[in-house]
């Protein structure tokens, strides 16, 4: 079983020359218009991936700082294979040039989100969101997993699904890492974190469940890619407790 992260880059659609490079990596001072307090984010979360939670510590964990700073690093190798990236769009040429490059690898995808469900043959339910700001996340285990120890949980499959980030700004969809400037992904996560576990309300968590913590306000919609399952596949996250179900 590969445990690695299996998902395709958030550059591929760039690199298949099927759209051309995000602005905000070609405009100088690029800062993405932030909603004002009380309108809504248009955002997406897409569940990416999912693993039994027994294998956890197994799978590699990439850091939110820690994709930020490959994004920025396989860019600027990007720049300078192909003198620039102001065109914008790549040539046959210049997609050769980068996919030939050992040292010019498109980073994967950040999964800052994950989610904790039980599943038998009637039922799956979420039982626990979180987040990861660092690359070591259930190393050292995890309080969930001794928590669903619990006799109760017997007989319940336990899995873990993690999840992107994607904002529609501007007419163009970015991932949470490509938001400028890069101390704002940080704090655009902790509040997702907050207005999910608002609104799912699950039984394992135990902060930020008895108001919306967010920062800001959001429209989620979620979106399940990983084929093992439909939990949560086109259900939106509105900010209401208990919407999501």
């Amino acid at each position: 079983m590969d445990k690695l992260i299996k998902c395709k880059s958030p550059f591929s659609p760039w690199l298949d020359r099927r759209q051309p490079l995000s602005n905000r990596f070609i405009e100088e001072d690029y800062v993405d218009p932030i909603p004002e307090k009380g309108a809504n984010w248009d955002c997406f979360l897409a569940l990416e991936e999912c693993w039994p939670l027994h294998i956890a510590n197994e799978l590699k964990w990439e850091s939110l700082d820690k994709s930020i700073q490959e994004t920025d690093v396989f860019l600027d190798k990007a720049s300078e294979l192909i003198s620039g990236l102001g065109g914008g769009w790549l040539d046959s040429e210049e997609k050769h040039m980068i996919e030939s490059s050992e040292d010019c690898v498109p980073p994967t995808p950040c999964l800052p989100i994950y989610i904790v469900t039980i599943k038998n043959e009637t039922e799956e339910r979420v039982v626990y969101i979180g987040k990861t700001s660092a690359s070591n996340r259930f190393s050292n285990g995890h309080s969930v997993a001794l928590k669903l120890h619990n006799p109760k949980y017997n007989g319940f499959e336990k899995r873990l699904y993690r999840c992107s980030i994607w904002f529609n700004i501007n007419n163009e969809y970015a991932c949470l890492e490509w938001l400028k400037p890069n101390t704002i992904p940080s704090k655009v996560l902790d509040s997702i974190e907050s207005h999910l576990i608002w609104c799912a309300q699950p039984e394992l968590n135990i902060g930020k469940k008895n108001r919306n913590y967010s920062k800001w306000c959001f429209f989620i919609h979620i979106q399940n890619f990983t084929g093992k399952s439909s939990l949560l596949n086109d259900v939106f996250a509105t900010g209401i407790k208990n919407s999501i179900n």
